[in-house]
């Protein structure tokens, strides 16, 4: 659940201060940021882990984070993060049935949100390579501790990690594999109004 903390935090700072974490051959799909009138408040839509991970950063970072959610995100994980400042809002369970599904009910809300309330910035995990970037310093600490790899076993969700590690660990070994997991259901299996997965 804590794992997608640390491009979190990356994620967070790269909205409010313009920072990249990037090798020199990988062009980040970022919108531009002025660090001179950072953003009044962060938001995203998650079904939970990016969602607990993105308000540990912008709690530490100091900023206002909005959630946009389902009623997938148990009880417990929705006390963490409204203890840690989140404005958070779930959408009706009937939008399970109706077209799109959740994910659909969900980015309308996202972006109803974005119009009422100007100043915001979405860190948009699904196609913001930022997330994936953020990935590159834990590479680098695992092929510092282990050494070049030459298989890479990921799970995989909006594919962030997998996609950042695999490039983080290619730039020491060009060869290596990588090998995907994902739960039967998951978007990777053709399930309608999953979440898209990042691009590898």
């Amino acid at each position: 659940r804590f794992m997608k903390i640390v491009p979190a935090v990356h994620v967070v700072e790269q909205a409010l201060e313009g920072r990249h974490k990037r090798a020199p051959d990988v062009e980040p799909n970022h919108h531009p940021v002025d660090s001179a009138n950072p953003p009044k408040y962060l938001i995203e839509t998650s079904s939970g882990t990016a969602l607990i991970a993105l308000a540990f950063a912008c709690h530490t970072k100091g900023v206002p984070l909005i959630g946009v959610g389902d009623h997938a995100i148990e009880p417990a994980l929705q006390a963490q993060v409204k203890a840690l400042g989140v404005e958070l809002h779930l959408v009706d369970s009937i939008a399970g049935s109706l077209p799109g599904g959740f994910q659909k009910a969900r980015l309308d809300k996202l972006h109803s949100l974005l119009a009422a309330r100007p100043g915001g910035h979405w860190t948009r995990q699904y196609d913001n390579s930022e997330w994936k970037l953020g990935y590159y310093s834990v590479a680098a600490q695992l092929l510092q501790e282990f050494g070049a790899a030459d298989v890479l076993v990921c799970p995989t969700g909006s594919g962030a990690s997998s996609a950042g590690l695999s490039e983080a660990t290619r730039l020491a070994n060009p060869r290596c594999k990588l090998v995907g997991v994902d739960s039967i259901g998951s978007v990777m299996f053709g399930a309608k109004g999953a979440a898209p997965a990042m691009e590898l």
